[in-house]
């Protein structure tokens, strides 16, 4: 039992990592800071400046959100004023950013705004065009089959959520996990050469282990902070 609770938690880590790699939608702006920073070449005096911007934008947001009732046409009303914040935002930087930067920062936000599903195909795409040296058409192809194992993760994702602490509906949920996983890669096989082949595994077991590392380390993380919550007077 403990054996197929690990293989669960296994692959839902792999099959949500496109969740999990969500990118940080506007809201989020102040924590990627030093990130947009790095990317845009940013002097110390222009991170000062830019911070109070995007902190006025951020504020709108949530005044915006806080307005918003629990209908469609309300949502619809405040969707419809997120381009105007928007403009300003950008209206606003431009005091602080020159015009290649500005460009840049336009860039940034188009890519905050993608969703999960987009902004992952994108990001293992880029990966496997510059690893397998694929071809325009190949490169087609394999996008339109994470597209399509991605769609499918999220309805399964949806399913777990549900699904509580059911250990019998978790273990249906891995095997229609494993078969839509192991569908798409043995799919992205069949359009590479052997040699592709050999590196796209590679590539798997590396991007496996990874995950297995990272929830590890989510879980020492958590059992520190409980026992420091335990033991609270302990240096």
């Amino acid at each position: 039992m403990k054996l197929m609770k690990t293989g669960i938690v296994i692959l839902l880590l792999l099959s949500f990592a496109v969740y999990a790699e969500e990118p940080r939608k506007a809201g989020n702006l102040l924590d990627i800071l030093p990130d947009i920073s790095k990317e845009l070449g940013l002097t110390t005096d222009q991170e000062i400046k830019l911070t109070p911007i995007i902190n006025a934008y951020l504020e709108e947001l949530k005044k915006l959100k806080e307005s918003v009732k629990d209908d469609d046409a309300s949502r619809k009303q405040a969707m419809e004023k997120i381009p105007a914040l928007k403009e300003k935002l950008v209206s606003d930087a431009s005091t602080v950013l020159n015009p290649e930067q500005i460009t840049k920062f336009k860039e940034i936000l188009a890519r905050l705004e993608k969703s999960p599903v987009e902004a992952m195909v994108e990001k293992i795409m880029n990966t496997l065009k510059q690893e397998l040296k694929l071809t325009d058409e190949v490169a087609g192809k394999i996008e339109a089959l994470y597209r399509d194992q991605f769609t499918q993760m999220g309805k399964i994702k949806d399913n777990a959520e549900a699904s509580n602490n059911n250990i019998f509906e978790k273990s249906r949920i891995l095997k229609q996990m494993q078969e839509v996983q192991a569908g798409c890669e043995e799919k992205i096989l069949a359009l590479l050469s052997e040699d592709q082949k050999v590196k796209f595994k590679e590539m798997q077991k590396d991007f496996r282990e990874n995950l297995k590392d990272k929830a590890g380390e989510r879980k020492d993380k958590k059992n520190q902070e409980k026992n420091e919550k335990e033991q609270p007077g302990k240096p």
